[in-house]
């Protein structure tokens, strides 16, 4: 679920609707990209067991490399 805001950390009801979707669709795996670094960005399991996380896609500078930022933050490219 893409977020237009950047706040300090995400809002209780951005993670219990992307909980929500992820049990519509079977998922177990939710993520939450922001605009820009969150303070406090998270990582954990809610609902039924759904991993939820926060990624950054950057606004301010290279779009380009703040995208390839962002798919290395889903699926690791690097093998680290």
């Amino acid at each position: 679920d893409t977020k237009y805001k950047a706040p300090d950390q995400p809002a209780a009801a951005d993670i219990e609707a992307v909980v929500a979707y992820a049990v519509a669709k079977d998922c177990n795996e939710a993520v939450l990209i922001y605009p820009g670094i969150l303070p406090h960005p998270i990582d954990g399991h809610f609902g039924t067991d759904i991993r939820v996380r926060s990624v950054v896609f950057d606004l301010e500078g290279d779009l380009e490399a703040a995208g390839l930022c962002m798919l290395n933050a889903l699926i690791p490219l690097c093998g680290t």
